[in-house]
């Protein structure tokens, strides 16, 4: 067991070469023994005067968590107890040599976990028999351990360690959190005529970095510790060393084995030696074992205990040091390398926002072609459903058993027919309005009809025709509904007063979608379709709109005048048509390469190869800078190659053999166990695909891992339920493992390239469940095969309680906890979600991931990046909106606000994740986006257990808006409020179709990127002739307040490499005028877009006033201002006044008045005027006045410019009108006086 004494400045703390670290203590006031304690983070950065000749190290490089315990803290600092997980700059340990007092101890909180280490104190008489038999040893065995081409001291018995790490980066720390750090127990099985002791290894010194003398070894009968093993006799030893605790005699002597002589030991691999505490390091060199065994035994040493140094072999520690170099040099590098990617992501940060934006709202010539050939496809099947249902004389009795039609709404109590009414309505608004080029409307439909006002059934083979006639074609034509009657017609009625359905009762077509939809989709009605002859036709028509209504993704939900605009602009201007225009092959990568920064810095820490930092774009801003190498120091993409063979090692597969097969009594420490040794060999530490490809227990060559997991599971599941509920709550590795599994399985289904051996893996535990008799239509096989999806689902989700080892009891106490405040849970968060609706999110995942032609994937050309990356960010989204899913199951918007805001999940996603999730790389794509996938796996976990379905409204609603969220939020650092308030407001709009005519080609024309080609406009903007061609207004007019930035350019660049250099190479220093630039950009974008703007209207008031000499005169108002109620209405509105344009006054919408409906703010009104107006009318007799005013809501922010004018020119009197009311750009300054005020 660790250190657990603080550490003051007395102490002494070394690197591993014996280099000691100067220790200094930031403590104002505690004193422990009369001197400063550090603090957890004093130590960082500290230096140290490495010995070494070569390589030296110079200071401490990271600290981490395992050094404190949590439990006990000065104000915000943790008290600094040992050095375990820390790391030199050569990656090398940083030990603990002495605390530097024995009086001021902080005890660990006590877990289950941490008790395998807590050593247990011998009884007297134990002690008192040792002290009798102590002078009768005649050996003291040392035992190290093989480590590559090193020896080092045996690997103890230690406790399940979950830490942050804190490294010291090029320019600033880095964080680099859940560092996991194995359980693992520790036994020597000493067989000596016959007879064997079993000993537990433990440890006094430093994770990881134990010197020799720091290893103990506890009699398990005794508890008696020393720190070597006593030989009393001898005879031959047999020599075991086991990571599980063995019962059976037969068992350890599977084990490896060393077998010594003690009077003549081999000389290789057992050898006499004199000192101890020569051999008293961390690692042994074969230089070190060389010196020791040239001591010879004399006559005189024959008689005293003598020390035999035996050599074993361990493969799970081999594999452990490995993986521990391996992630360290890993981390090294990251933390270099972080400092890079993420100034080159600022510094682009600004160029790439504006770009993806134009990306996500440009359609090509193409892609419009195709998504217009699609929709026409669909509005096809649709008219031949419509046929089918007003022809079909089976169908027409079925509708006409009651004129009421609003019945088969009523009954479908999902709305699932509005639902997909309305995602029909998402992909083109007239979809059912009017007919479309092509469509060939009358030859499908042939005497049957419908149109907004009304639809009528065909009178072949039937004595009546029905028809639906809105009120307004009744008004207009009685003649016809009177004579209705006796010419044989019947009218269809429409008598509900449901609220969602009476906005679609005076439109026939709306009608008609919806009956339609509620009889095809509801699953109300499959009984009497059942037992129509037409029933064959009726499925196979609504299989068939289904398949092809999933196909279709849809396009940004602006109009077509909208998007032809932007096509033409984007088409013809260079940045943008090298980005987006150009074919796949000779594009632009700005794009691509902004979004892969994340792989970028992971790829390069992987292989630090030094080289200097480049990328193909010529548009993408970074400096002239080397990634992260130290050639004294492995790198980890070579290190995963030894691993690689480890893990493929003869001796490995021995173990694990035997360790599957061996007699035990605890059950439960040996899954423990069990689980700890498989996530040491398999579990990812750097999240890529070059990592996980060699080290999953899925990978073919790692078969003997595989068939160890599987015994593991099986094991698992045969646990008694109270030893499973011990394991899921007290264990961490019980979470820790599953998020392991479920990765490393949803990685294999989804990009397998091991035959799905994953879903072999998870068939071997299937658990049967009772099969819905109704197929759930909303998870139809591509190829038409019904799949009873959600009894898959469910089959999946008791599956993994199975494996995970859920019981009733355990539900239970979940069920309880999750209605308990967050102090009093028992159990995190975390280990809650995931053994509830995480699960539950899994099992729905790999179901969905089952049906391969329903898949979303197709990468065998790897443009995904980082295959195992993205599946962490997918199953860490999808559970995170499940959550907040389940509390705002009907609030689409709700979830989205606390996503993107409150999550810290949307903060940790890759920008390339983003775009793979939403799917918009490839437009008008034939496959299921990846984001429908996570909302209605959401979705579906939540209704698992019940027969009955989602709203598909809200389903259309939330993946829509997600995917536009995605794709278009910005990336850190520039997120923040910018984007989620901005990008929030856009999808509301973007989905609920709010943009009915939209300026985006204005604003386009104003953009960071666009090349002006008629350069009056910045004339007429600025009053000021203006030749370059890239002027970037928005950008300029703030750049300008800032005299530096101003001598650099204040007009724009003719090149648009050179525009994105003055940001990049500006961006650091100058952030906020770069951030304030941009929030304008986006603020005008959204005027663009949406139509908010703030309008004059008109407004009579009076009041007399005094002038500045006494006079008393009229003062008369024309104008007030007229704020959108949807605005007003928000949340989050405020209003900001600025009547002299220096300070705002602070209001909310109760200052308002309300006239006809419509919201009003009076500049000058009668009491507690904004204005002095003595002076204000002295004036503005003289020249006009102007001010400002600021909206803030969670849709947008606007600043405006007022300009106040007196028309009357004559008189003393006032007449104040608006001169001109206009939106302008927030400064600076603006950000500075609303700090505080604003969200």
């Amino acid at each position: 067991m660790g250190n657990t004494y603080n550490v003051i400045e007395a102490g002494v703390i070394q690197c591993a070469c014996g280099g000691k670290v100067t220790l200094t203590s930031t403590a104002k006031v505690e004193r422990i023994a009369g001197a400063k304690p550090l603090y957890l983070k004093d130590i960082i950065g500290a230096p140290v005067a490495c010995p070494r000749s070569k390589n030296k190290c110079t200071k401490v490089a990271s600290i981490s968590t395992a050094g404190t315990e949590t439990n006990v803290k000065s104000t915000a600092n943790h008290f600094l107890l040992r050095t375990d997980g820390f790391k030199t700059d050569k990656g090398r340990a940083v030990v603990l040599v002495s605390p530097g007092q024995t009086t001021s101890k902080i005890i660990a909180p006590p877990s289950i976990e941490s008790s395998v280490v807590k050593e247990e104190e011998p009884l007297e008489e134990a002690i008192k028999q040792e002290e009798e038999i102590k002078q009768t040893e005649k050996y003291s065995l040392y035992l190290v351990r093989k480590s590559e081409d090193v020896f080092r001291p045996l690997r103890p018995t230690r406790a399940f360690l979950k830490s942050d790490d804190t490294y010291v980066g090029k320019k600033e720390f880095v964080q680099i959190k859940d560092n996991v750090h194995v359980h693992t127990f520790a036994y020597v099985y000493v067989i000596q005529d016959d007879k064997i002791q079993e000993y537990k290894v433990l440890s006094r010194g430093t994770l990881y970095s134990e010197k020799l003398q720091e290893i103990f070894f506890e009699n398990t009968k005794t508890k008696i510790k020393y720190n070597y093993i006593p030989i009393y006799e001898q005879s031959e030893i047999t020599i075991s060393y086991s990571s599980i605790r063995l019962i059976n005699k037969i068992d350890i002597l599977k084990l490896k084995k060393q077998i010594i002589n003690p009077k003549e030991p081999d000389n290789k691999n057992s050898f006499y030696f004199e000192d101890s505490n020569s051999i008293n390091k961390i690692v042994l060199t074969d230089d070190d074992l060389k010196l020791q065994k040239e001591y010879k035994v004399n006559e005189e040493d024959k008689n005293k205990r003598l020390n035999i140094l035996c050599i074993i072999e361990d493969i799970l520690a081999q594999i452990e040091d490995m993986y521990e170099r391996y992630y360290t040099n890993y981390k090294l590098a990251y933390a270099y390398n972080d400092s890079i990617i993420e100034d080159i992501r600022k510094q682009n940060s600004y160029a790439y926002t504006i770009a993806n934006m134009v990306d996500y709202f440009y359609v090509s010539k193409d892609e419009s072609k195709t998504y217009k050939n699609s929709i026409l496809q669909l509005k096809k099947i649709y008219n031949q459903i419509v046929s089918l249902f007003l022809t079909d004389k089976e169908l027409i009795d079925f509708l006409s058993k009651n004129i009421d039609i609003s019945r088969i709404l009523e009954k479908d109590k999902n709305r699932v027919g509005q639902s997909y009414f309305q995602q029909v309505k998402f992909l083109k608004s007239d979809f059912f309005d009017k007919e479309l080029d092509g469509e060939e409307k009358s030859k499908i439909l042939g005497d049957v009809y419908y149109s907004k006002t009304n639809f009528r059934t065909s009178t072949k083979n039937v004595k009546i025709k029905y028809v639906y006639l809105t009120d307004e074609i009744k008004r207009i034509n009685k003649h016809y509904v009177s004579t209705m009657k006796r010419n044989g017609i019947k009218a269809f009625e429409f008598y509900s007063n449901n609220d969602d359905y009476t906005q679609i009762k005076q439109n026939a077509s709306h009608v008609l979608a919806n009956v339609l939809f509620s009889l095809l989709y509801s699953q109300e009605y499959e009984n009497q379709f059942e037992n129509m002859n037409v029933f064959s036709k009726v499925k196979e028509i609504k299989n068939k709109f289904f398949v092809k209504l999933k196909e279709i993704v849809p396009k940004p939900n602006i109009s077509s005048e909208s998007i032809e605009d932007i096509q033409e602009i984007v088409e013809k201007q260079e940045v943008y048509h090298d980005m987006m225009v150009k074919p796949i092959s000779i594009r632009d990568k700005f794009l691509d390469e902004y979004e892969n920064l994340d792989f970028t810095k992971r790829i390069k820490s992987f292989e630090q190869n030094g080289e200097k930092v480049k990328f193909s774009s010529k548009y993408l801003y970074y400096d002239n800078l080397n990634y992260f190498q130290d050639k004294s120091i492995e790198t980890p993409q070579k290190i995963l190659e030894k691993i690689e063979k480890q893990l493929q090692n003869e001796e490995l597969k021995k173990l694990l053999k035997i360790y599957e097969n061996i007699k035990i009594e605890d059950d439960l420490n040996y899954i423990v166990s069990c689980m700890n040794i498989v996530y040491l060999l398999s579990a990812p530490r750097v999240y890529i695909d070059e990592e996980s490809d060699k080290t999953s227990f899925f990978n073919e060559k790692l078969n003997h891992i595989y068939k160890f997991v599987v015994n593991l599971t099986k094991r698992r599941i045969a646990l008694k339920d109270e030893q499973k509920d011990i394991l899921n709550l007290k264990y961490q590795i019980s979470y820790t493992y599953s998020q392991m599994q479920i990765r490393l399985i949803l990685n294999d289904i989804i990009f397998s390239n091991s035959k799905k051996k994953a879903l072999k893996f998870i068939d071997k535990f299937k658990v049967s469940v009772e099969r819905y008799s109704k197929t759930n239509i909303n998870y139809k096989y591509i190829h038409d095969n019904a799949q009873n999806i959600k009894s898959v689902q469910r089959e999946y989700y008791e599956t993994l309680k199975n494996i995970e080892g859920i019981t009733s009891n355990l539900e239970k106490i979940l069920e309880d906890i999750k209605n308990q405040l967050p102090e009093r849970r028992s159990i995190s968060k975390n280990i809650t979600t995931h053994l509830t609706s995480g699960l539950k999110t899994y099992g729905t995942l790999i179901a969905i991931a089952n049906i391969s032609d329903y898949l979303f994937f197709d990468d065998n050309k790897k443009n995904i990046k980082n295959h195992v990356g993205f599946i962490k960010d997918i199953t860490e989204v999808t559970v995170s909106m499940g959550l907040l899913i389940s509390k705002y199951p009907n609030t689409p918007m709700k979830v989205l606000e606390f996503f993107f805001k409150e999550e810290a999940i949307a903060k940790q996603i890759s920008q390339s994740s983003k775009r793979l999730l939403s799917f918009i790389k490839t437009k008008v794509v034939a496959k299921v986006a990846v984001i429908t996938i996570i909302i209605t796996t959401s979705y579906d976990a939540i209704k698992l257990v019940k027969k009955e379905d989602y709203d598909a409204l809200v389903v259309t609603v939330l993946s829509g808006s997600l995917s536009i969220l995605l794709t278009l939020t910005l990336p850190s650092p520039l997120g923040g409020a910018i984007a989620s308030i901005a990008f929030v407001a856009i999808a509301l709009g973007l989905i609920l179709e709010e943009i009915k005519e939209s300026n985006l080609d204005l604003y386009l024309k104003k953009s960071l990127l666009y090349k002006t080609v008629d350069f009056s406009l910045w004339k007429s903007l600025r009053g000021i002739p203006q030749d370059k061609m890239y002027q970037a207004p928005y950008l300029f007019e703030i750049t300008n307040e800032n005299k530096d930035l101003k001598t650099i350019s204040f007009d724009g660049f003719n090149k648009p490499k050179k525009l994105i250099n003055f940001i990049g190479q500006n961006y650091i220093k100058h952030s906020k005028y770069f951030d304030t630039a941009l929030k304008n950009e986006l603020s005008f974008f959204k005027s663009s877009l949406f139509g908010y703007k703030l309008e004059e209207t008109d407004f009579k008031s009076h009041q007399r006033v005094k002038t500045i000499n006494g006079t008393e005169i009229s003062f008369h108002v024309q104008k007030a201002l007229k704020i959108p109620n949807l605005l007003v209405t928000d949340k989050k509105f405020k209003l900001y006044f600025s009547p002299y344009r220096d300070k705002y006054l602070e209001f909310d919408r109760s200052i308002l008045l309300k006239i006809d409906n419509t919201d009003i703010f009076n500049f000058f009104p009668k009491e507690n005027s904004y204005f002095n107006l003595n002076q204000f009318t002295n004036n503005i007799k003289r020249q006009n006045h102007k001010s400002y005013i600021v909206v803030l809501s969670s849709q947008i922010e606007l600043k405006y410019e007022v300009e106040f004018t007196d028309t009357d020119k004559i008189t003393p009197n006032c007449n104040i009108d608006i001169d001109t009311l206009k939106q302008i750009s927030f400064s600076v300054e603006d950000e500075e006086l609303l700090k505080g005020k604003n969200l």
